[in-house]
């Protein structure tokens, strides 16, 4: 399977996942290491400040079952496509 095939399919529907997880997404492609990636951030935090731990818990607990969702099938799908 060619990687950029794979993250070519992923970027085309950038907008539809983006509307199924609900928040703007991150795709990076990174040529240099043949992959790309897909994320979600939580600006303003410090994972060193025990006062913003609540803060990344609740992203991620928030976060993590949208993001599957948004692309769990399709990343089956676009993996069948090529």
């Amino acid at each position: 399977m060619e990687y950029g095939c794979l993250c070519d399919a992923l970027f085309a529907k950038k907008a539809d996942i983006e509307k199924d997880f609900g928040a703007d997404l991150f795709l990076e492609r990174l040529d240099e290491k043949k992959s790309c990636r897909i994320s979600a951030r939580l600006e303003g935090v410090n994972v060193k400040d025990r006062a913003d731990w609540d803060k990344m818990i609740k992203f991620q607990c928030d976060t993590m079952p949208r993001f599957y969702d948004a692309l769990h099938d399709r990343l089956g799908a676009a993996k069948k496509s090529i």
